[in-house]
């Protein structure tokens, strides 16, 4: 579908509607299709690029084979299941990056927030088994991407396309040195959750924000007052209804789509200078943050788990 080549709109809809339908499949059949998030990034790739989809699907053979050799033999808690997998993941998605060269093209973000999905697909085998969650992804998957094909064909062009024209003036979000950052925020969030037993604000985030920070503090702050914005409107919307787990987690990713989405057409009214537009990755932060900070202690996740995590991939984003 050559209209995502040119719409951010429609990628971050793709993606919002695959979390959508995700948690309303879980709700009916109590499966969760490979992870909230990962019927729209399936979905989405699968129309930028055909290879990449397929590529994405043998990488995940390869993680749930990896895992059930290695791994699942052993008696693990959750988290650490789910540490090691994504480890997995991230390190087989960089070494594809690297075989197939897909670093550096214009969708960089797009194929670095690809790289857990094999690991989120595999969790979700361990705890509902390779059949149900095979099923449940695809179906949820093409359920996602004609639901895309839908909206692309009755929403006019000029209105897919308008933001990312008003964006052009701006570089796009893209991560320097992956092969270095990245794995260096898996090793952090492990180490975090050995020491301290908390979650340190997600796995290949971290390495975004650090180098906003570095070229963009302005916009690095706007992001962290949306996630000030997202936690206190969660707190409100928990307060007076009963939303809790993955339905927090989609509500906390609208709250990063409608807070970033402010962001760029704030940025764009003010000229904002040294601005960087990405498609997902700023929308999963603010999810991530939020969703964390209402399921842990604030000051304890903050100080002992976003800091660390966000000072360690600065220092690493210096280096490089």
């Amino acid at each position: 579908m050559e209209i995502l080549d040119s719409s951010i709109e429609l990628i971050r809809i793709l993606f919002l509607m695959g979390a959508i339908i995700s948690i309303l499949y879980k709700k009916k059949y109590g499966v969760t299709p490979g992870g909230i998030i990962v019927p729209g990034i399936l979905a989405g790739t699968l129309f930028v690029s055909f290879k990449s989809f397929i590529v994405l699907l043998i990488s995940t053979v390869i993680c749930w084979t990896i895992y059930r050799i290695f791994v699942s033999k052993h008696a693990l808690s959750s988290r650490w299941i789910t540490i090691i997998c994504m480890s997995i993941s991230t390190l087989l998605g960089l070494i594809t990056m690297y075989v197939f060269r897909t670093y550096g093209n214009a969708y960089i973000e797009s194929s670095i927030v690809s790289l857990v999905i094999p690991g989120l697909i595999t969790i979700s085998a361990h705890k509902y088994g390779e059949s149900r969650i095979i099923t449940s992804t695809l179906l949820v998957t093409a359920l996602t991407g004609s639901a895309g094909v839908i909206l692309a064909s009755v929403i006019p062009k000029h209105d897919l396309t308008s933001l990312n024209v008003q964006l052009a003036q701006y570089t796009p979000l893209t991560l320097t040195a992956p092969f270095i950052v990245i794995p260096i925020s898996l090793i952090t969030a492990a180490l975090i959750y050995y020491r301290f037993g908390i979650r340190g604000g997600g796995y290949v985030i971290g390495p975004f924000l650090a180098l906003l920070i570095f070229i963009a503090p302005l916009q690095a702050m706007c992001i962290s007052l949306a996630v000030v914005i997202s936690f206190w409107a969660m707190k409100l919307i928990q307060k007076y209804t009963l939303i809790i787990g993955l339905e927090r987690f989609v509500a906390s990713l609208v709250m990063g789509y409608l807070t970033i989405s402010i962001l760029d057409y704030t940025a764009l009214a003010v000229h904002m200078n040294k601005y960087h537009p990405s498609p997902t990755i700023a929308i999963i932060a603010v999810a991530v943050l939020t969703n964390e900070l209402c399921l842990q202690p604030v000051r304890e996740s903050l100080i002992k788990g976003v800091i660390p995590s966000l000072l360690l991939a600065y220092i690493a984003r210096l280096a490089v």
